[in-house]
């Protein structure tokens, strides 16, 4: 088993470097490339020990990433902006379609998959003991071969695509509850990197779809009047201080020459648009979300004087890169404040 995770962590890492090659405009590996090595996810979230280059898993048919509960086919989805997208839903073993649950969305990241990047992150592997639905749909592919999602200004549409991913996921999430009960309270996106900007732009733009977004070295819009919520939502930010794909401290994208805001700045916006009252306070509280990390290397920042539906935070991994390696409770964590933040809401 740990082979299997490793190895999923390990494709992960490789896929996800598209973001990093766009960001320094270099080829991966070329000497002014910014982006993370691939060897940076063969570590083990399970087990904790790291694993070096040549201690990945052997080829066969046993390696690959842990297997999720039995996949169940959607129907074909309807054309929605890019066209048609099929996408497959996971119910947790024994699922009852009396009982209304929640419902998770994964956004990869920049030429990654949903497969892929929901593995990774571990939600995937959570689904039996949460019971939850889960979609894990991909964006659509650029003159590049990459997947990505057409979200804010700087990221990721670099070849202009007329593709609105907006409708598109709106239009899963309500083909889902045509289909199946679910939660309406408890709908969230997680997203990492191009994924993460996508999930804020669902946030700003289709944000009654929705009760919380997670997002990973992400951003949102770098102009804020870019972004009209018509509803408030429970916003999580989580990102790494030594991020050199997605500066922790915001930067631009060469590609699309685009800005884009620092986590404190993204969180400052959402402070506003959810209309909270307080300031960001540090909570004294640390974390453990990055495997490659010793300790509680993540801080927590709350925004203080939010509504019942519209809390913001702020995970600080610190000195965590674009792509960590996932602790073994990573999605749980985040799984917990999203479910907590939408039972708390009147």
């Amino acid at each position: 088993m740990i082979r299997r995770i490793g190895f999923g962590l390990l494709l992960a890492s490789m896929i996800l470097w598209g973001l990093a090659a766009c960001s320094s405009g270099a080829e991966p590996g070329s000497e002014g490339s910014t982006s993370e090595p691939a060897v940076e996810g063969s570590s083990s979230a399970d087990s904790g020990t790291q694993n070096g280059p040549e201690a990945g898993p052997e080829p066969g048919p046993e390696a690959g990433p842990e297997p999720g509960p039995e996949p169940v086919p959607m129907p074909t989805q309807k054309e929605f902006g890019g066209g048609s997208r099929k996408v497959t839903i996971q119910l947790p073993p024994g699922y009852d379609p009396a009982e209304p649950l929640p419902l998770l969305v994964v956004l990869h990241g920049y030429g990654a998959n949903g497969a892929v990047q929901a593995a990774y992150l571990g939600f995937t592997q959570l689904i039996e003991k949460e019971k939850f639905l889960m979609l894990a749909p991909n964006g659509t592919t650029d003159p590049t071969n990459r997947n990505f999602w057409n979200a804010t200004d700087a990221c990721c549409n670099f070849a202009n695509s007329s593709v609105d991913d907006v409708a598109y996921i709106k239009g899963l999430i309500e083909e889902v509850k045509s289909v199946y009960r679910v939660n309406e309270k408890k709908i969230f996106l997680v997203g990492h990197s191009n994924g993460g900007f996508m999930s804020y732009r669902m946030a700003c733009d289709s944000s009654a779809s929705i009760t919380g977004i997670a997002v990973l070295a992400g951003a949102s819009f770098y102009d804020k009047s870019r972004c009209k919520p018509s509803s408030k939502i429970n916003v999580l930010h989580i990102h790494g201080t030594d991020d050199s794909t997605i500066l922790y401290n915001g930067g631009t994208i060469p590609v699309a020459n685009k800005k884009y805001p620092s986590a404190e700045q993204s969180v400052g916006m959402w402070k506003t648009y959810n209309e909270c009252s307080g300031d960001r306070k540090d909570s004294g509280t640390k974390i453990d979300l990055e495997s490659k990390l010793a300790g509680d290397e993540t801080t927590v920042t709350v925004v203080e004087g939010c509504p019942a539906q519209g809390a913001v935070e702020l995970w600080t991994i610190q000195k965590g890169g674009h792509l960590p390696v996932p602790s073994a409770t990573f999605a749980q964590q985040v799984w917990d404040w999203l479910n907590q933040k939408a039972d708390a809401a009147p």
